[in-house]
């Protein structure tokens, strides 16, 4: 009988000295540090590591790569250069990996994620009006602080530091 396959949806968040936009994934990933990452098994809740602060890598995720589970990014380029680089004990498979930025693309949506959200926004708006049966009015807005991995306040407030 076929089974789909478990679902581990990943998200780091990393700072490094390298210019990921000059420099690309691979360099970058080489130089730098795992400030967290987000994580989630089919539709359980997200959660967060912080290897900042000491703690392990998750059993679950670790199991969940081992037990092949197709592995879900927005650039996945970006994670699997990361775990490569830092994490290669932990590291899925080439085949595992899952782009939401190159299936997004691939129904002509955007792949930024901001625009992407914002596009996904519009059409839930129009799924919800379509459910109530009455106009609704839904905004979205995405924004991210420049330097937001180097700034400590900001880490902090969130947790992370």
């Amino acid at each position: 009988m076929w089974r789909e396959n478990m679902k581990l949806h990943l998200d780091f968040e990393t700072r490094s000295p390298v210019d990921l936009v000059t420099c690309g994934a691979y360099l970058y990933a080489a130089q730098a540090e795992i400030i967290c990452m987000a994580w989630a098994i089919d539709d359980e809740p997200v959660q967060v590591w912080k290897p900042l602060e000491g703690e392990p890598f998750p059993p679950r995720v670790h199991r969940a790569i081992r037990d092949n589970a197709d592995c879900y990014a927005h650039n996945a380029e970006f994670e699997a250069a990361i775990f490569n680089a830092l994490l290669p004990a932990y590291a899925p498979e080439e085949w595992q990996w899952i782009c939401t930025a190159n299936l997004a693309a691939a129904c002509a949506l955007p792949r930024a994620l901001g625009p992407l959200a914002q596009c996904m926004g519009l059409r839930a708006r129009k799924d919800i009006a379509a459910m109530l049966g009455t106009r609704v009015y839904l905004e979205l807005h995405v924004s991210v602080v420049d330097r937001w991995t180097e700034n400590a306040r900001i880490l902090r407030e969130q947790g992370i530091e």
